[in-house]
Parts: structure tokens; sequence; C-alpha cells
């Protein structure tokens, strides 16, 4: 794409959707639906970001619906690719560097604080015979989740959830639990955290 057409596809989406703050250095693609209240996409707003970012490009793609909360935040180095329902609640955010393939449906809630480094993928991919190929993520309200996170599809984080860094979740999370390890592994439960 050149200069120009960057220019004009982030003018062009601004104004279309002027509840949505895009920074720049994103290749932002919009072939579907965007809703949003008060939403930033790849942009920087404190230091702890800004020291922590490791630089790479970043891209969303939009081919479904996507709709974004009041306050909500993807920082720089997204990497987000929407075929089917991708939401995301108010005041939740994703720190930098994460990878999202949502393909039928990823929804996180309200008050989800994201660390960086965090894959969430609803699909296989590839066809595996005897297997669907893609299942909902649901992430509920008030979920922590540690840097280098994976969460495969099918998965569903209950309410006030904490996921450990670097785990795999491959199966679903209770409310108020902590799970830990590859593949997630129930730590804890009655856990409470406060963002």
């Amino acid at each position: 794409m050149s200069v120009y057409g960057f220019i004009k596809n982030i003018y062009w989406n601004i104004r279309l959707y002027p509840n949505l703050k895009i920074g720049l250095g994103v290749d932002f693609e919009n072939k579907g639906n965007i809703v949003a209240k008060s939403a930033f996409i790849g942009s920087i707003r404190n230091r702890t970001v800004q020291w922590t970012y490791t630089g790479k490009r970043s891209a969303f793609l939009n081919h479904g619906q996507v709709y974004l909360g009041k306050n909500t935040r993807i920082h720089k180095g997204l990497g987000i690719q929407v075929n089917g329902v991708f939401s995301m609640g108010n005041n939740s955010y994703i720190n930098p560097n994460c990878i999202i393939i949502c393909q039928e449906k990823i929804e996180i809630g309200n008050e989800c604080a994201i660390s960086w480094n965090f894959t969430a993928m609803d699909t296989d991919l590839h066809h595996i015979t005897g297997s669907p190929l893609t299942a909902p993520i649901i992430i509920e309200d008030n979920v922590w989740i540690g840097a280098n996170v994976t969460v495969l599809k099918g998965v569903r984080i209950g309410k006030g959830a904490v996921i450990a860094a670097q785990a795999v979740v491959t199966k679903n999370v209770p409310p108020h639990s902590l799970v830990a390890g590859n593949p997630a592994k129930l730590i804890r439960e009655q856990v409470e955290w406060k963002m």
C-alpha cells in the first residue's frame, strides 16, 4: 500500500468510526462492520508500554463483526484477523504483541487485563478429522491473563479468573480460579484480584 493509500485508509476509518482511534503504523483494513464506544488500536498511552514494546509491525484486518467497548485498548504489535465476531467489553485492554485469529467468535468481557504476547485462536486453521475446525472462545468479566499466554478454541474462562504467565489454556477455567502450566491446570480456587 502506498503512503497516500495508507493515510487515506487511516483518514477514512477515523472519519467513519469517530470513537475508534488508530495509531500510526497499523495496517488497518475493514471490509466488515466495526462498532466502537471509545477504543484505541495500536496506540501507546503509557511509559511501561513504550519501554516494553518490541517494535513489531501492527495489523488489524476485519472481514467480520467487531464490537469494542468504552475505554478498550489494544496496544502496538498487534496481529488481529477477524472473519467471525470479535468483541471486547468496557475498560479491557491487551498489551503489546498479541495475535488473535477469530474465525467464529472471540469474546472478551469487561475489565479484563491481558498482558504481553497474548495469543487467542478459535480455529485449528487446518482441519483435523473428527474435530470441529472452530469453536468460540469466551473470556468473562474481570479476567487477568499473564504474559505469553495462549488460549485455544472452545475455551471459556470464568469471571474473575487468573491465568498465570506462559500458560496454554486448552480447557474451560472455573470462575475465581488460578490456572498455570502447559496445558493449564487448576492451582487455586476462590481467587480475588483487582485491576
